[in-house]
């Protein structure tokens, strides 16, 4: 038989797997469905909305968007509509959703569009160039940003961008 020692043991263990099938019970009848723990927080959704939970299974970011993504430092892109924008940590929108696309970061850096225009955030959620290019880019290398509108290229200094900011 499975459990082969004393009563207390087998009551002890039996009480702990029903406490542990009871808090996932609960958790799993709140919400429709729930993705896995990435870094301490888990992507829930009811009735097609979707918000987060902390590992204590505590709701974090309310269940107020369409889509969201895990935390990439402290932000998460959120949609709302058909727009995307961040929240903290503490659920607080941070970016509102007004950008059509929010790119992933590459760098310190991801690419925001807005009514076909290009612009870039940091990774504090601000944005440092405005979304008003054909085109934009951060050459790490040589700490410039370069812009493009009307076929033309101009480049940024990193400093001069980051002092705007």
């Amino acid at each position: 038989m499975f459990f082969n020692t004393n009563k207390i043991s087998n009551y002890l263990v039996l009480t702990f797997l029903a406490s542990v099938l009871i808090s996932v019970s609960a958790c799993q009848s709140k919400y429709d469905k729930q993705e896995e723990f990435i870094r301490g927080y888990a992507i829930v959704s009811k009735d097609g909305k979707y918000g987060m939970i902390n590992e204590d299974n505590e709701e974090v970011v309310a269940l107020n968007f369409e889509s969201i993504s895990y935390f990439i430092g402290d932000y998460a892109k959120v949609k709302i509509g058909d727009k995307f924008g961040f929240v903290d940590k503490t659920g607080k929108i941070v970016i509102e959703p007004k950008y059509d696309k929010i790119y992933g970061y590459n760098g310190d850096y991801a690419k925001v569009v807005l009514d076909g225009k290009y612009g870039l955030i940091n990774k504090e959620a601000k944005e440092i160039i405005a979304p008003k290019y054909d085109a934009v880019n951060y050459n790490i290398i040589g700490r410039y940003f370069e812009v493009a509108s009307n076929g033309e290229v101009s480049k940024l200094s990193y400093d001069e961008v980051v002092a705007k900011s």
